[in-house]
């Protein structure tokens, strides 16, 4: 008498098996389901390439061990199908080393925000002590400066929190750059003119000015030598911007 399956894969390999695998998972009756599962290979464990020893393929017949049998090619040589724990380890454990190194830079990151805030802040609050009438734009640099600090805290991504850094910077130069307006001297009134003969006036030195959070970028100096290279580049930067001037005000 005949054998009968509902079903006959032809090809032990990933898909075979897994195949295989599903239809009994989902099905309704699976002790009741019939699959016939054919290889022209060998099993797994009698699966040995002479290729170890001699070097060389030697071109087995009728299949190749590595190509062929149960889990086909997956087994042994492209990694598909890994039939132990001992082949890539553990996906879980993996992923978790994963998740923290991820978490760890996020940190790192959140630490690196709150400090452009922080620098951010001193030096809104610096420029709104020496501006005219700045409490209403101080207010509202102080509640956007919140918002990012509570937004930062939440953050899920390191995309995230870097985009917020060029936000925060772009923000305070625009506000310094409205309060360093308000700061402005006013000009002085022009003196009546008279008979008297006018004294020549002496020229006006020319000061340029320069605003601190220009001048000291946000960084982290993690080294000596990353200090004397911070200074060093302050220290040029002044030095190039008075080639062309009769003082340096720094804001």
């Amino acid at each position: 008498m005949p054998y009968e399956y509902d079903l006959i894969i032809v090809g032990a390999g990933p898909a075979g098996i897994f195949t295989a695998l599903e239809l009994l998972r989902k099905s309704a009756r699976p002790q009741e389901l019939k699959i016939l599962l054919i290889e022209k290979g060998k099993p797994v464990e009698r699966r040995h390439c002479p290729k170890a020893e001699t070097g060389h393929c030697v071109n087995c017949k009728p299949t190749c061990a590595i190509t062929t049998g149960f889990s086909g090619a997956g087994a042994f040589s492209d990694g598909k199908l890994s039939l132990s724990r001992e082949v890539g380890g553990e996906l879980p454990e993996l992923i978790g080393k994963v998740k923290a190194a991820y978490q760890a830079l996020l940190e790192l990151k959140k630490e690196e925000v709150a400090e452009t805030i922080r620098q951010c802040m001193q030096d809104v609050h610096q420029l709104a002590g020496e501006a005219r009438d700045a409490g209403a734009l101080l207010k509202q640099a102080d509640d956007y400066f919140a918002g990012k600090r509570d937004a930062a805290k939440e953050a899920l991504s390191l995309t995230e929190l870097d985009a917020m850094i060029t936000q925060l910077l772009n923000h305070k130069d625009t506000v310094c750059k409205r309060m360093e307006v308000m700061a402005a001297p006013a000009p002085e009134p022009q003196a009546k003119e008279s008979g008297e003969a006018k004294q020549p006036a002496h020229a006006p030195k020319k000061i340029a000015t320069v605003r601190r959070y220009d001048l000291c970028s946000v960084k982290r100096l993690q080294s000596r030598d990353d200090i004397d290279a911070y200074v060093e580049g302050i220290r040029q930067k002044l030095y190039q911007t008075l080639e062309s001037c009769d003082g340096v005000q720094v804001n």
